[in-house]
């Protein structure tokens, strides 16, 4: 399976965000501390902050989305967007995504074992780092375009507006040179 690049995907990854933004630090560190003790050490190197408090929030947003928000369109996204929170908010500057690999499977192997109430394998396997960089850009695009959008209402912000529209200008031109 692909990933998907609809309106639909960009809207499923707000409602994960706001899930894994409304998990509970402390709660989550008491719940799942003891089920990520053996992945601590080994990825101190890759990311920003304390490894222990990504696995356990981690964990608790993946048991949010999978057994107590229990809505089916976010099945595929919920991992996805895991992916992509530890990517964009919690990689270290200067690694890539796919140093998150490792990590982000075993997370998931810990979800399976201790949490999971039913199987979503092909949910999370089915996204390659290839397919990930794609949906990131993406996503990343989107977000961009919903913040110009917001600045440029009319009578609104004109340098700034004017300024997008040129470098938009100037990427259709050189686009269509090149096409």
């Amino acid at each position: 399976m692909g990933v998907c690049n609809d309106e639909s995907t960009y809207l499923l990854f707000q409602r994960c965000e706001k899930i894994i933004d409304d998990v509970n630090q402390g709660k989550a560190l008491i719940t799942y501390q003891d089920k990520c003790n053996n992945i601590v050490s080994q990825y101190s190197d890759i990311f920003n902050s304390n490894i222990k408090d990504i696995c356990c929030q981690s964990l608790a947003y993946l048991n949010k989305v999978y057994n107590e928000v229990k809505d089916a369109s976010l099945d595929t996204a919920g991992f996805k967007y895991l992916y992509y929170w530890l990517y964009k908010y919690k990689l270290k500057w200067g690694k890539k995504s796919s140093d998150i690999k490792n990590f982000y499977d075993e997370l998931i192997n810990i979800y399976k074992i201790n949490v999971m109430s039913y199987t979503v394998e092909k949910d999370y396997q089915s996204v390659t780092v290839d397919e990930f960089e794609n949906l990131k850009s993406s996503y990343d695009m989107h977000n961009s375009f919903i913040f110009i959008k917001e600045k440029c209402k009319p009578n609104e912000n004109e340098n700034y507006c004017t300024k997008i529209k040129e470098i938009m200008d100037k990427y259709k031109e050189q686009n269509i040179i090149e096409h």
